[in-house]
């Protein structure tokens, strides 16, 4: 086992890191190797295992993988990190808080239990990132997950997501899974990049542009023929309603991704340029 220090001495943080960063940590190994067996990992992959906690991933992991990366906050834990992964020689521990961690260029993989009140910022850095790990693999809170895939409704980051991503749950966890018991319905989520994305790379900027710009504009009106009536003649719309198969008079949120998908590649091909620019940038602002 290798460790490796990045993060400034937080001594004086140590209470308050236990606050922030605490976890729910997973007790069976026979549970982990289940999951594993589940995935796509396999001898040639770099893993990342952020918020290693106790090292029960990375130990499991380093029978299956090529190199394991178990990343850690908590310096309280390093004693039990060392003697869980000491005995494997492909188990690197990184002190450091992931959100400041700079991800590798070369192809890896990541499997975790990360902490759930930072799961937002870690998905998004790990999924949003330049280079994304090709397979992600994390335990969440089902109600997180459930705004991150759009279910049982679409959401603005179910739909950036979809065009490259597929997701599924893998796993339900019962709470007695963790120790201490989590509180809340936890499940094991498999997130693949797809080998083709359904919007073009050249595209995507213009397809986060357009879901933002429609989903904005239904904050202050009704539908989302409403929405688009800048867009759209009212005659698209009624044409795109009855061949896609949404309600005008729904909201953009009661469209499913497929349907988005559609509505896009018309705009893409039938609007004109002067009403494009009324969309283009509006996710960077």
């Amino acid at each position: 086992m290798k460790v490796n220090k990045l993060c400034p001495d937080q001594s004086e943080m140590r209470i308050e890191l236990r606050k922030v960063y605490s976890q729910n940590f997973t007790k069976s190994a026979s549970l982990v190797n289940r999951l594993i067996n589940k995935s796509n990992i396999n001898s040639d992959d770099v893993v990342f295992d952020v918020g290693c906690g106790k090292g029960i991933y990375s130990v499991c992991l380093s029978k299956y993988a090529k190199k394991v990366i178990g990343i850690e906050i908590d310096k309280n834990l390093l004693p039990i990190l060392k003697v869980a992964t000491e005995p494997f020689e492909n188990v690197e521990i990184v002190l450091c808080d992931f959100l400041n961690y700079v991800t590798p260029k070369i192809p890896y993989k990541v499997f975790a239990n990360i902490p759930f009140n930072q799961s937002g910022k870690i998905v998004r850095k790990l999924l949003f990132s330049a280079n994304p790990p090709s397979s992600c693999y994390l335990a969440l809170e089902y109600g997180f997950w459930k705004k991150y895939s759009g279910s049982p409704k679409e959401t603005q980051v179910s739909l950036f997501l979809k065009p490259i991503y597929e997701m599924k749950v893998i796993h339900h966890f019962s709470k007695f899974d963790f120790e201490p018991a989590s509180n809340v319905e936890i499940v094991f989520v498999e997130i693949i990049k797809r080998e083709k994305s359904v919007i073009t790379e050249l595209e995507y900027a213009n397809y986060k542009d357009f879901i933002i710009y429609t989903t904005s504009q239904s904050q202050w009106k009704s539908n989302i023929q409403k929405c688009l009536k800048d867009i759209f003649t009212y005659e698209q719309m009624k044409r795109l309603s009855k061949n896609i198969g949404f309600d005008m008079k729904g909201t953009p949120m009661d469209l499913n991704f497929e349907q988005w998908v559609k509505l896009f590649n018309y705009y893409t091909e039938n609007v004109i340029e002067s009403k494009k620019v009324l969309i283009r940038g509006g996710y960077k602002s």
